[in-house]
């Protein structure tokens, strides 16, 4: 077998795969389960390893397992997805599971933050078409700020 190159490493990664896959000592393999998320790791679709693997029963005591997932699901944009791996691994005590508890907490970290950053752009852009709106209503922009007339000030008696 050449494993110079990714392809070869992925003819190499098949073939241990359907050798081992029959063997079921090996679906509690942690050398097992590290072979088939290198093998994700270089598939096109690598969701569809993750669904095998959860319906053949393998790596699912590991924490390493849930980790790959949720990784894969959040840079796939899925972030609900993602924290309800980690859930699920928690939920099975997926050894270490404390791995998983942290790993949810930086997630809903990550989360909170981009909520904040959304909601900050949120605010913006309705400050913008509140301005756009007045200066529609008042015609009052000038050099793309709005500005609104105050009212006019009584006059101050000379002391």
């Amino acid at each position: 077998l050449v494993l110079y190159s990714p392809g070869g490493l992925l003819t190499a990664l098949e073939a241990c795969i359907r050798r081992c896959g029959a063997v079921e000592e090996y679906k509690t393999s942690p050398d097992f389960l590290n072979v088939y998320l290198e093998y994700a790791s270089l598939v096109a679709q690598p969701g569809d390893i993750f669904r095998y693997m959860e319906a053949q029963g393998i790596g699912q005591e590991f924490a390493k397992f849930f980790e790959a997932k949720a990784e894969y699901l959040e840079g796939a944009g899925s972030l609900k997805g993602a924290l309800e791996t980690y859930q699920q691994g928690i939920e099975a005590m997926a050894f270490p599971v404390e791995r998983l508890r942290r790993r949810v907490a930086a997630l809903q970290h990550r989360l909170a933050a981009r909520s904040g950053e959304e909601l900050g752009a949120a605010a913006e852009a309705a400050a913008d078409e509140n301005g756009r709106q007045a200066t529609r209503q008042f015609g009052l922009s000038v050099q793309g700020s709005t500005r609104f007339l105050a009212a006019p000030r009584p006059a101050q008696a000379p002391q």
